[in-house]
C-alpha cells in the first residue's frame, strides 16, 4: 500500500486495529478471560504507542537539502531489524518531521551497503 507524502492512513488503520484489540479485551474481561484480556490489552497498548511514536514521522519521498536538520545512523539489530538513517528535517509547514530511510538487510550484503551509504552521507556533509 502506498502512503504518499503522508502516514495518516497507516496511523489510521493502525488506531482501528488497537480500538477493536480493546474492544475483544473488554469482551474478555466480561467473560472472565484473564490471558485474552491481558494479551489482547497489551497489544492494543503497544499499537498506541507506536502510533504516539509515528506521529511525527514522514513519508515524502523529497526532502530538500537545505531543510534538512539532522540525519542520524541507526545500526541493524543481526537477525532482527535493517540499519536505517533517520533524517530530521523542517517541512513545508516549518515542523520537524522524521523520515526513515532503510538500507539494505543481512540478505542482501547489508554490511557492505551499509558502510557504502555512511561514507556518502559523511562525504556529503550531512553526518558526523
Amino acid at each position: 500500500m502506498t502512503v504518499g507524502n503522508s502516514v495518516t492512513r497507516m496511523i489510521t488503520l493502525y488506531g482501528i486495529i488497537a480500538i477493536e484489540l480493546f474492544h475483544t479485551a473488554f469482551d474478555s474481561y466480561q467473560n472472565v478471560q484473564s490471558l485474552k484480556t491481558i494479551l489482547f490489552g497489551l497489544f492494543g497498548i503497544y499499537l498506541v504507542y507506536g502510533i504516539i511514536n509515528c506521529l511525527n514521522n514522514s513519508a515524502n519521498p523529497i526532502i530538500y537539502r537545505q531543510k534538512i536538520k539532522e540525519v542520524k545512523v541507526k545500526q541493524a539489530v543481526k537477525g532482527l531489524t535493517r540499519s536505517r538513517f533517520e533524517v530530521l528535517f523542517g517541512n513545508e509547514k516549518g515542523k520537524i518531521k522524521k523520515r526513515l530511510i532503510l538500507l539494505p538487510g543481512s540478505l542482501n550484503k547489508g554490511q557492505n551497503e551499509t558502510k557504502k551509504a555512511v561514507e556518502i552521507i559523511k562525504d556529503e556533509q550531512l553526518l558526523n
